[in-house]
């Protein structure tokens, strides 16, 4: 990302914007004016969009629940319900730790 908005790019609307839309407005605010930490954080978000992926749609409804957003489950494409042995829920918890740990290191 952090090459499109070199190159004049205004901004992103990808999957994982659903989840942590502040650290994208963040990079796209802070790229020239701080280009290490957006380096970093680009290195974070290539990571963290891939955990974004499992099992979206659904993944952030379930998401943005935990963050408190009364949302529900229904989704726009079929999606398989979590089940017991699913790692759905240790996959969102730690997406929202890491995401939780990245914002605080932002100025």
């Amino acid at each position: 990302m952090l090459d499109s908005l070199e190159a004049g790019g205004d901004g992103y609307s990808g999957i994982a914007a659903n989840f942590f839309p502040h650290l994208y407005a963040w990079l796209c605010a802070k790229h020239r004016m701080q280009p290490d930490e957006t380096r970093r954080l680009q290195q974070f978000l290539s990571v963290a969009d891939m955990a974004a992926r499992h099992r979206y749609p659904l993944s952030a409804k379930r998401y943005l629940g935990r963050l408190g957003l009364p949302i529900g489950p229904p989704c726009r494409v079929p999606v398989a319900a979590p089940s017991a042995g699913d790692d759905d829920d240790l996959v969102l918890e730690h997406l929202q730790a890491s995401v939780t740990a990245h914002t605080a290191t932002l100025s």
